[in-house]
């Protein structure tokens, strides 16, 4: 709730500095990024969780093996990012800089893993509160920049340096109560075991940051960055929605885990539990967006990012599907239908390409939406 509140503060405030223009182009960085998180999550951050209640003695060996195959991605995902932002665009010199900017939170994501220690030990307050440091210091900076008249390429570091620092804090507690990582406790068999079980899950991953992201590069190259900076402030309105329905599932998905684990019954009262809340919350809050979204979006971003109420009332229809669709999909994970993950994925990035090439020509940032 702290970053729902100031994180729609911040948007609001970053946005109409920028204009929709150089907002557009700060998204489209961002997107382009998003398609290689694949190379660092390898598929692993539903799965750990897993391993790590299935088996806490081997915990040590786990998130070390775990940390240095995502670090190795994420320099790997760095690496083919800036490359063929450069071989496909030829930018300029700043916004190769900025690109190669934005794609250093790649590497930086490498840290997460003690958050998914702390997720697997139902102890999430502590990446909570490490987490929560960084993005309040970061929303403050981001603040000061808009004070300070600062130019795009501030911004477009901010993303990086809310991904290390947070990492750095987080990764900071884990240390603080004990535990550790190192090279020696690298299980060369665990990481072949990690990496084939996560291979579906990254392809998976894979296909749900594209059609989560694709519309705002596609956009940027059939209508524009101005199209896509009125887009992109629809998308940033919801995603604080959606940060929602991730907490709650990150939330219960250990348990559900570990109800599955040792009792039949009680695991089905914990999923049933489980998609009731995520429905009612999901109405609720689909029905109050809808009702809000244009007189909202029209007081906060003003005249120069007209349309954007209209982007979000489109958003806020689908709000409960993206609400099941993330309790299905913990649900597919703890079950191990790891192939109905990517098949289910796989279509819903065909189709919204297909659609985007039909609309977005012909409606513009409505026909992404």
């Amino acid at each position: 709730m702290i970053r729902l509140a100031l994180s729609l503060f911040v948007s609001i405030v970053v946005a109409r500095y920028l204009g929709p223009e150089n907002y557009g182009i700060w998204n489209y960085l961002l997107s382009i990024t998003m398609f290689f998180t694949a190379f660092v999550g390898l598929g692993m951050d539903s799965i750990l969780p897993r391993e790590l209640i299935n088996n806490p003695k081997d915990s040590e060996s786990i998130i070390s093996t775990s940390f240095f195959l995502k670090l190795s991605g994420g320099v790997v995902g760095f690496t083919l990012n800036i490359l063929l932002f450069y071989w496909y665009k030829n930018p300029e010199p700043e916004l190769f800089l900025m690109m190669s900017l934005m794609a250093s939170l790649l590497i930086f994501q490498s840290l997460d893993v003690s958050d998914l220690f702390f997720k697997s030990k139902l102890q999430a307050k502590y990446s909570v509160i490490g987490r929560n440091i960084a993005f309040i210091i970061i929303a403050l900076s981001k603040l000061y920049f808009v004070y300070t008249d600062a130019s795009l390429i501030y911004f477009v570091a901010s993303n990086s340096m809310e991904m290390l620092l947070g990492g750095v804090l987080v990764f900071s507690i884990y240390f603080y109560k004990g535990n550790r990582i190192s090279l020696r406790s690298i299980d060369i068999e665990k990481g072949k075991e990690l990496l084939k079980d996560g291979f579906p899950m990254a392809l998976s991953g894979l296909m749900v940051m594209l059609y989560m992201r694709i519309d705002q590069v596609m956009l940027t190259e059939i209508a524009g960055e101005v199209a896509n900076g009125i887009y992109s402030t629809g998308v940033r309105m919801i995603e604080i929605v959606y940060f929602i329905p991730i907490a709650l599932a990150d939330s219960f998905f250990p348990g559900i885990v570990y109800s599955k684990k040792h009792e039949g019954e009680l695991y089905e009262k914990n999923m049933l539990g489980f998609y009731s809340i995520m429905t009612y919350t999901a109405l609720i809050i689909g029905l109050v967006t809808v009702l809000i979204a244009k007189p909202m979006m029209d007081l906060f971003f003003g005249v120069q990012y007209e349309g954007s109420g209209e982007v979000l009332q489109i958003f806020g229809l689908s709000i409960y599907a993206t609400f099941i669709s993330i309790a299905s999909g913990k649900f597919l994970v703890a079950e191990n239908y790891k192939s109905l993950i990517f098949l289910r994925a796989f279509f819903g990035l065909i189709t919204n390409v297909v659609l985007n090439l039909l609309w977005i020509p012909k409606y513009g940032f409505m026909g992404a939406a």
